[in-house]
């Protein structure tokens, strides 16, 4: 690219700018020392150059954070590219405003007043603008709001969504490229604030959306299942309103889709969408959602069972005994205890937290949990309390038997006469405070004074060292340790 004319060198640029797919693509094109010579050509006072320059330097940056320092690090680089930003050529504020969004995504020096006084109000007027940047202005405006609240409420504030919106109920249609990246923005924005989840429903958009859900284009239903995502972290009367908008079945339809990205995306959606809304629960149980659900538990993509065991736990969350009976008779305890054991992480803590919600309610729902994972679920648990167990998985366990230990003297005896019982007692020393809290919890549960059998229980926990532990632990620097302990202690004082 080194070369006495600009035009070579930008038309070189030009194709250098499709090169940096990849991280190794970046990190090849960064040791010729490109970025050196592109500082040059971003200098240059012919729009054409310094637009090819920002091209480049645009995809280096995405990304890259290594890449976006060592670039924000060059001499003038930054103040060129504020100069940019102002420029006539709408082409060149694009592209300015995007390698600004990079390097301030990245962690370069870019900070949060550069980007409120420059590079925002440049991106939300390209808003306006017709023709060939159309297409990228909302996703850059993504990847700038990605995350920051400050930044969406600010684009609430000038109407960006409604202003999104009209791509998509324009009478003649849109590009699906364009459609996809007025979801992804849409998504974006949406994504942390309640006001900007207010805006979509206000602006009417809800049926346009939901029937991107079935568009042609995999990107435009995979974009489309990201806006429901981000309207489905919003209160009931939101999420009702997707249901009302016919969301439920198109996202459901999409678990069979023939691209992955978007079947990842629909479960992942629906885990949301399911979550403490008991109506739609029983309504989506009876449209068949278990069985889609358990059909993507063995998928060969870790996100898909991670997704949908997670769906279902959520669907088990505060359930009726139908939903229970349902999502266990197509997901059988077999499967479960197998995924108890899977190799991903973050899946094993899903299915403990399947566990641990069946575990709640009656005596019975904890005796079909006994009986259903039998001896095979008590080795698993006392297997998450090895070394080298994530806190995480540790914790549910922990909430595994805090919720068996609220049943009957029986069910009780079964934790008191196992091997779990030391792991509880161990787990009063762990240093997540989180452990601690759920391993007092399930002293608290064993030693209910009220319940059968709770002489015999305190006796045999005080012989294990359970109240030397508790003593100790009334020092702990967590208030909510503290708070149960004390509690604990309450209980043992009441058997002396």
């Amino acid at each position: 690219m080194r070369s006495a004319h600009d035009d070579v060198a930008a038309a070189a640029a030009g194709v250098l700018a499709r090169c940096c797919a990849t991280l190794e693509q970046q990190t090849q094109l960064a040791s010729y020392d490109v970025v050196e010579v592109l500082q040059g050509l971003l200098m240059s006072p012919t729009p054409r150059n310094s637009e090819a320059a920002l091209d480049v330097l645009a995809a280096l940056s995405f990304h890259n954070s290594s890449l976006a320092k060592q670039i924000a690090s060059c001499v003038d680089v930054l103040p060129r590219m504020m100069t940019l930003v102002q420029a006539k050529r709408v082409r060149s504020q694009l592209l300015a405003v995007e390698c600004l969004t990079n390097l301030y995504r990245e962690g370069a020096p870019v900070t949060k007043d550069d980007v409120m006084t420059h590079v925002f109000p440049a991106i939300v007027k390209l808003l306006e603008e017709t023709g060939e940047i159309q297409e990228n202005v909302p996703l850059v405006l993504a990847r700038l709001v990605a995350g920051d609240e400050d930044l969406q409420k600010a684009a609430c504030d000038v109407n960006c969504i409604a202003k999104l919106s009209t791509f998509l109920i324009a009478p003649q249609g849109v590009a699906p490229k364009l459609k996809e990246n007025v979801l992804l923005c849409l998504a974006a924005l949406a994504s942390r604030r309640e006001e900007g989840r207010m805006k979509i429903v206000e602006g009417k958009v809800l049926g346009e959306i939901s029937e991107a859900l079935g568009d042609t284009s995999p990107g435009v239903r995979a974009a489309a299942c990201l806006v429901a995502r981000s309207l489905s972290r919003s209160v009931k009367t939101i999420r009702t309103s997707l249901v009302d908008s016919g969301f439920a079945p198109g996202l459901m339809g999409l678990l069979r889709d023939k691209d992955i990205q978007v079947r990842e995306e629909a479960c992942a959606t629906l885990c949301n969408i399911v979550l403490d809304f008991c109506p739609l629960k029983e309504a989506l149980v009876e449209c068949g959602i278990v069985r889609e659900l358990v059909s993507l538990v063995h998928a060969v993509e870790d996100p898909l069972r991670l997704h949908s065991i997670w769906a279902l736990k959520n669907l088990l969350y505060q359930s009726t005994l139908l939903v229970r009976d349902r999502v266990m008779s197509e997901l059988t305890w077999s499967d479960l205890l197998c995924l108890l054991e899977d190799v991903n992480t973050d899946v094993r803590e899903q299915a403990l937290a399947v566990v641990r919600n069946l575990a709640v309610g009656k005596f019975t729902d904890i005796e079909r949990v006994l009986r259903g994972g039998g001896d095979h679920l008590f080795r698993v648990l006392e297997g998450m309390f090895q070394h080298g167990t994530p806190d995480r998985c540790m914790i549910q366990a922990l909430y595994v038997v805090c919720n068996i230990a609220t049943g009957s003297e029986l069910q009780k005896r079964r934790i008191i006469g196992s091997d779990l019982l030391p792991c509880v007692l161990k787990a009063t020393a762990h240093h997540n405070p989180a452990i601690r809290v759920a391993a007092v919890w399930c002293v608290i549960n064993l030693a209910w004074e009220r319940d059968v059998g709770a002489t015999e229980r305190v006796e045999r926990m005080r012989a294990m060292g359970f109240e030397n532990a508790l003593v100790n632990m009334r020092g702990d620097p967590d208030l909510d340790v503290r708070d149960r302990v004390r509690t604990a202690l309450e209980l043992f004082s009441k058997f002396v």
